[in-house]
């Protein structure tokens, strides 16, 4: 009779377990769709590509880095209005960086393109504090997530 019993709180339990389980997965995977947009800069958004590979990412943050100390009053050299107000991302590739198994967290570091605008590069953190990157058949090996210029008003 004891063990009878026993069986019943440990599936009782185990069901618990799972139902909560089941219902939390549910609640979770709402943020992983990707509302549509209906403003044209929110549309541009989602469709703009905002992938670079690591070798052009790497160029870029060599870039920043050797001219970081030269940027005065917006400029590097004749370069002008290098520095964006704020930049934005695509939540798709955004979770496709943080569905990454090993993804920690996320990494932001800063980069110049070739005509000297700053941008921010984002990558996946390893749990060794490694770079994680996306890779994807459709898209290639080895991507990060570089922004696209906004307005300067984040709270509208």
């Amino acid at each position: 009779m004891k063990t009878m019993y026993g069986k019943k709180i440990f599936t009782a339990a185990l069901l618990t377990l799972l139902l909560s389980a089941g219902l939390y997965s549910c609640k979770c995977a709402k943020c992983l769709t990707i509302p549509p947009a209906v403003a044209p800069d929110a549309i541009a958004l989602q469709n703009i590509n905002h992938l670079i590979d690591t070798a052009t990412a790497n160029a870029w943050v060599a870039r920043y880095v050797a001219n970081r100390n030269n940027i005065s009053n917006n400029m590097v050299g004749t370069f002008t209005n290098i520095l964006p107000y704020g930049e934005e991302f695509n939540k798709k590739y955004m979770l496709k960086l943080l569905c990454i198994k090993k993804c920690i967290g996320i990494k932001v570091a800063y980069g110049m393109d070739t005509n000297y605008k700053v941008h921010q590069i984002i990558c996946g953190v390893g749990p060794l504090n490694q770079s994680l990157y996306i890779n994807d058949p459709e898209l290639g090996a080895c991507k990060v997530e570089y922004g696209m210029p906004c307005s300067p008003l984040p709270c509208q």
